[in-house]
Formats: structure tokens, sequence, C-alpha cells
């Protein structure tokens, strides 16, 4: 199979791509040191599991837990996919419409892995429904920037995730008291990342998979 036509060429010397994996390490370590350093944190506390040292049960966040797993899935595929796509000019907006669903997911992914709505809020005095409306912009620009690309794809499924989302932020927001909120919120969002998981690996296989062996771009 020929080797894809990317701007991204330090991924084919091996030399580099040990380098990248050094500096990125790096960068992780550095910030754990400076946390500790100008924080005055622990670093028992920035690199232990949070069940081992919060004493949880194996089974504490489990279903956010599985969330995170499948927001980290979604913007690999998506990343990888833009990446494998060939750089031809038939496949370049399907290219810049995967690497920008993997930014706009790995954004969420990090906003759900450490609660950035809610602690932002606090600790920057910002309300919470600023930092959703941050996020709804973001969403917004994205697809007016891509909606004739998406209504070519399987968009039903996006719409679902979508709409899923949605209303987990509605019940984020609205905390009803009749069922528990947090089954009800998370169940939710559960539900929109399965779907927004389900039509990234339909689309990236798809688009692959017409790149080279129908030498036609998809969709």
């Amino acid at each position: 199979m020929e080797i894809p036509q990317s701007p991204f060429l330090l991924f084919r010397s091996t030399g580099a791509a040990a380098l990248l994996s050094l500096c990125l390490s790096g960068i992780l370590i550095s910030c754990v040191i400076a946390l500790h350093v100008v924080g005055g944190i622990g670093f028992d506390e920035l690199i232990r599991d949070p069940i081992a040292f919060l004493g949880g049960s194996i089974y504490t966040g489990f279903l956010s837990q599985v969330g995170i797993l499948l927001w980290a899935a979604v913007s690999a595929i998506c990343i990888f996919g833009s990446y494998c796509l060939p750089y031809a000019i038939g496949s370049r907006l399907t290219k810049r419409f995967l690497l920008a669903s993997g930014l706009l997911t790995s954004m969420l992914g990090l906003d759900d892995a450490f609660l950035l709505h809610e602690k932002s809020s606090v600790f920057l005095g910002i309300s919470e429904k600023l930092i959703f409306l941050f996020y709804m912009l973001c969403t917004c620009a994205y697809l007016a920037k891509f909606y004739r690309l998406i209504l070519k794809t399987e968009y039903p499924l996006l719409g679902m995730a979508f709409c899923f989302f949605g209303l987990s932020i509605l019940l984020d927001v609205i905390e009803p008291a009749t069922i528990d909120p947090y089954l009800l919120e998370d169940s939710a969002k559960i539900a929109g990342i399965i779907s927004f998981l389900m039509y990234f690996f339909r689309l990236g296989v798809m688009s692959i998979h017409h790149a080279y062996t129908q030498n036609q771009p998809f969709p």
C-alpha cells in the first residue's frame, strides 16, 4: 500500500518519532514537577490513580472512566484517519473534517476527564453556563464549516450523538429531582459518546477504503 502523502513528514523517521515521544513525555513530567513546586501539590496527588489515592472501590466512577476511554478512542480514530488519508485534492476536506473532529473531541474529553466546566467556573469566577456557551459556539462553528460534507455521510448517527450531548448538558443545568440526576445525565452522555464513536469509526473506515481501493474520495 502506498504511504499516505501527508504534511506530517516527521512520522516517516523513526528517530524523529522517538524524539517527539521523549519531548511529549518530558512536557508531561515537567507539568507535574511545576505543579508540585509552584502549587505545593504532592506528587502522590498528581501521579497516583484517583481510586487508589482516594481509597475508592474498583467500580468507583465506572461509567465515567469508560466514557473517558471512549472519548480517547474517538479522538484517536479521527486524528489517525486524517493522517492516513492521501493528501489529494479530493480528500483534503475530509482530512480537515477528521482533524477538526479529533481536536473537538479531545477538548470535550479533557473537560469530561478533569471536570473543567465545573472547576474552571470556581477557579476563574466564570459562570458554568458561559463555559457551556463556549463549547456550543465551537460546535456550531464546526458544524457550519463542515455541514455540506456531513450531509453526505451517515449524519443521523452524528445528529443522535449531539442530541444526547445536548440532553446531558440540559440535565446538568436543570438537575431534575425526580430521578437520580447523575444517572440521567451520564446515561445521555455515554449514549452520545458511543454514537460519536460509531459515526467516526464508520466514516474513517469508508474514507480510507475509498481512497486506497477505489481511488476516489469519500464522501
